[in-house]
C-alpha cells in the first residue's frame, strides 16, 4: 500500500469497461430425444455400433437397445452443446448493438461485470479470468464483442472505448506492485549480507573442508 500511495500517479495509462458471460452447456434446456431420434441416429452411425469378428469372420453390429443410453447421452450432449454455442452468440449480438435483453441474459448465462481494467491487469480471478486475459492481449485489447468456446462452456466478452487516462485501483496493480517489494526486499537483504560479509569476514571461515562424490 506504501508503494501504491507512492507510485499510484505513474501508474495511470489507458483502460476498458469490461464484462463477461459465461454459458454452461450443462445447464442448457433441451428436450429430451425421442425413440424415433435416437433409432435414425442409430442407422445412420451404425459403424460406429460395429465390429470386425476374427472367429466369425463377419461384422458384427451391437443391437440398438445395447446402445440406447449411449445414444441418448450423446444426442443431449450434443443439443446441449448447440444450444449454449446459439445462446453465447445471440447474447454477443445483443451487446454487439448495445441493446438489452433480459430474458436472454437469464436465460442460463452468468454475467460478470468487472467494470474498468487497466490494459494488461488481470480481468477477474479463476480459469475462465484467465483464459479472457489471455485472449485480450493477443487481440491488444480491441474493443468489441466476442465469443470464446471453452471446454464445456461458452463465454461472451465486451470490451469497451478506451479510457485514455485510468488510475489503477491498488487490487488492480497488486501482484505487480508485490513483485517490485519482492525484488526490492531481496536488493536490501543482498547489500545487508555483503556489509556483513565485509564487516566481519572470520564469521565465514569454515577451514579446511573434504568433499566426497
Amino acid at each position: 500500500r506504501a508503494l501504491y500511495d507512492r507510485l499510484a500517479d505513474s501508474l495511470r495509462g489507458p483502460a476498458h469497461r469490461v464484462r463477461y458471460a459465461v454459458v454452461d452447456t450443462a445447464s442448457a434446456r433441451v428436450a429430451d430425444p425421442s425413440a424415433a431420434e435416437v433409432d435414425r441416429y442409430y442407422r445412420l452411425h451404425l459403424a460406429d455400433y460395429s465390429a470386425f469378428d476374427a472367429e466369425r469372420g463377419t461384422v458384427v453390429s451391437t443391437p440398438l437397445e445395447a446402445a440406447r443410453d449411449e445414444i441418448r447421452a450423446r444426442l443431449s450432449r450434443d443439443r446441449r452443446i448447440a444450444a449454449a454455442r446459439d445462446l453465447a452468440a445471440r447474447l454477443a449480438g445483443t451487446w454487439a448493438a448495445a441493446r438489452l435483453d433480459a430474458r436472454l441474459e437469464a436465460g442460463g448465462a452468468r454475467i460478470r461485470d468487472v467494470g474498468i481494467i487497466p490494459r494488461g491487469a488481470g480481468v477477474d480471478t479463476g480459469a475462465v479470468a484467465r483464459v479472457i486475459a489471455d485472449s485480450l492481449a493477443a487481440r491488444g485489447w480491441t474493443p468489441g464483442t466476442f465469443v470464446l468456446a471453452l471446454p464445456l462452456r461458452f463465454v461472451v466478452v465486451q470490451v469497451g472505448t478506451p479510457i485514455p487516462d485510468h488510475r489503477p485501483t491498488l487490487d488492480q496493480v497488486r501482484p505487480a506492485l508485490a513483485r517490485r517489494v519482492a525484488q526490492e526486499e531481496a536488493l536490501e537483504l543482498e547489500v545487508e549480507a555483503r556489509a556483513l560479509w565485509a564487516r566481519e569476514p572470520e564469521r565465514f571461515r569454515r577451514g579446511r573442508a573434504v568433499g566426497l562424490s
